[in-house]
């Protein structure tokens, strides 16, 4: 009688321990957003969503390039930090006239794609992205409004 209770008990807890487990699986996701910038349009190529959250942002690491934030269904906007703009790569390499220096070069592509990652919720709609530009003698960067990416209904990872 003891063990039978004790049983019972035990598999009641496995029971609501699997329940939160798969519950908090659930909820925590990231999406993988493959997307193409053109000029000024940016197109989203392929989406995957796997399990997992992102560490919190932990300030601005870069001055200049694109910024993106997320926008929920109910209008809550979630600010990622400023990326390098694909579009533009630095190059280095060694000063063949004055060796042990560097010389750098931009090159301006015309179309580049990249990968961003984003904390993924069901009240997603959509992505708005920004170039942000380091204004001289000022603290502060000036963003201009660069393209809205749709974020519908992308397909989850299967993890079986």
């Amino acid at each position: 009688m003891v063990w039978s209770r004790l049983l019972i008990r035990s598999a009641c807890i496995a029971l609501l321990l699997t329940f939160f487990a798969i519950g908090a699986y659930a909820e925590d996701r990231i999406a993988f957003l493959h997307l193409k910038i053109e000029g000024n349009r940016i197109t989203l190529l392929d989406t995957k969503i796997v399990p997992g959250k992102l560490k919190e942002l932990r300030g601005i690491t870069e001055k200049s390039g694109l910024k993106f934030e997320t926008v929920s269904l109910d209008n809550k906007i979630t600010p990622y930090k400023i990326m390098n703009n694909p579009l533009v790569r630095k190059f280095e390499y060694e000063n063949p006239e004055n060796p042990g220096k560097l010389i750098s070069k931009i090159i301006v592509e015309e179309s580049a794609e990249f990968t961003i990652r984003i904390n993924y919720e069901d009240n997603l709609d959509h992505l708005n992205f920004y170039t942000v530009e380091m204004q001289p003698n000022k603290a502060n960067a000036s963003a201009t409004f660069l393209d809205k990416i749709s974020l519908t209904s992308p397909k989850e990872e299967s993890h079986e």
